[in-house]
């Protein structure tokens, strides 16, 4: 999946994602559940000592592209036949630059072998209570068309 303007992205995500399922979750008493509250604790928290900041790369990175391949699947070609067909489509529609986020330190070759290159690292605590540490975050970026 992808965007390539993450700006009306963001604001498509909001208005007709986030606050429809914030509403239907506070309708189903999702909130009220006490088995919700460590996670919601650890989200807060997060937010609050800036854990979801990131750099703003919009500007010369306005695209953003997400691929998922089964691990059974993988290393078979199917993820760089992806990726190149976004690449060329976004190229040609003359997209500036596009990224890519991950939470795999794995994943960060599979981007490079592609023109990708790290353009920030650092770590997300909200999963802490869940799998008992810290997921790294790494956004990889490529520039596609310079006008």
């Amino acid at each position: 999946i992808g965007a390539k303007d993450t700006t009306t992205l963001d604001r498509v995500f909001v208005r007709k994602i986030l606050f429809p399922l914030l509403a239907k979750a506070f309708f189903q008493g999702i909130f009220f559940r006490a088995k919700n509250w460590p996670l919601f604790y650890q989200f807060f928290r997060s937010a609050f000592r800036g854990g979801w900041r990131i750099p703003d790369f919009s500007r010369d990175h306005p695209a953003t592209l997400h691929i998922n391949i089964l691990e059974g699947f993988r290393a078979c070609g199917i993820g760089s036949a992806l990726m190149q067909t976004c690449l060329d489509s976004l190229m040609r529609q003359k997209v500036k630059g596009v990224r890519m986020a991950t939470m795999s330190d794995k994943a960060g070759e599979f981007f490079k072998k592609h023109g990708f290159r790290l353009m920030y690292s650092g770590t997300r605590s909200y999963f802490r209570h869940v799998i008992g540490k810290d997921v790294p975050l790494h956004i990889y970026g490529r520039s596609l068309f310079v006008p």
